[in-house]
């Protein structure tokens, strides 16, 4: 009997990463609202890569499924007030590393899919790719993700999702150069998760992926691509570095209520709808350039200059 699935590692491409992470995130959203369970675990290898086959031809595009539901809990368990750190460490949210008496919900998945975007994109998405990681201090700092006390990597992260212009500097700039995509679809998450307008219960205007395609030679194309290419214009309020602990406190990990990571859940169901909106588009836009190379050609073409 054949597998009904192999390692992400498999992928050929950036395209079939991004749609294959895609379905997995439509699968944990199914679960989530069907069966009510979350899923707590998002990570290279929970994720699937499924080829399905017409006589000796494999039928694109690939598809991908979630597995591995061992550390799941049911939404509707009463919390006690006691959260438990789950995960594989690298792609653990903040939240999650820090340990803090407060529930976790689905935005510390989707958290989880940032990192793993990331450290695919520094580290290469396949074999072939994994050879030209750049030997330099900015791969240095996604590898605090990997090693140390949960504490120090979840402040590490805590520093380095501080702005966009920081995510720029220490993250996205590791990434390698061909994933013009996956920059993308990296920056469109970032500023769900950590950009929203949390007092005001709106979110900051995300592009959107598909219109890169079709302004792809009209000046519209580089506003999009300012968010990656320009330095920020927005003010570093939306994440701030850890919190101060108070004298006779030093042991405690209690979040203040000024904290985003945990005023951002106000809004969880209005965030996770613009990340299910973001996948949508960077799945059609991936389909699109495996079956027209030309057109991110261009893309990238215009990225560049």
């Amino acid at each position: 009997m054949s597998p009904v699935g192999h390692y992400l590692s498999t992928v050929h491409n950036e395209e079939e990463l991004v749609l294959t992470v895609a379905d997995a995130m439509k699968c944990h959203n199914t679960i989530l609202t069907k069966c009510r369970l979350l899923h707590r675990d998002i990570s290279v290898n929970n994720i699937l890569v499924v080829r399905e086959f017409e006589g000796r031809s494999v039928r694109r595009p690939v598809k991908g499924l979630l597995i591995d539901y061992d550390h799941a809990i049911s939404i509707d368990k009463e919390f006690s007030g006691c959260a438990t750190r789950s995960g594989t460490l690298p792609f653990m949210s903040i939240h999650n590393l820090m340990g803090h008496d407060s529930k976790r919900t689905a935005l510390d998945d989707w958290e989880s899919l940032l990192y793993l975007i990331c450290w695919q994109a520094t580290f290469g998405i396949n074999n072939a790719d994994r050879k030209n990681v750049k030997a330099d201090k900015v791969v240095a700092e996604v590898l605090k993700w990997r090693d140390g006390d949960m504490v120090d990597i979840a402040n590490e992260k805590r520093k380095q999702m501080h702005s966009l212009d920081t995510f720029k500097s220490t993250i996205l700039a590791g990434f390698q150069d061909q994933y013009v995509l996956l920059k993308m679809v990296a920056v469109a998450l970032y500023e769900a998760l950590f950009q929203h307008k949390g007092c005001e219960g709106a979110l900051l205007q995300l592009p959107q992926l598909l219109q890169l395609k079709r302004a792809v030679m009209s000046q519209g194309f580089r506003k999009h691509l300012d968010a990656i290419k320009q330095p920020s214009i927005r003010n570093d309020q939306s994440m701030p570095n850890s919190p101060a602990k108070s004298k006779g406190d030093q042991a405690s990990s209690k979040q203040p209520d000024s904290d985003p990571l945990v005023n951002r859940k106000l809004w969880e169901n209005a965030i996770i709808d613009e990340l299910l909106k973001i996948i949508k588009d960077a799945s059609v836009l991936a389909e699109e350039f495996l079956g027209d190379t030309t057109a991110k050609q261009r893309i990238v073409e215009t990225f560049v200059q």
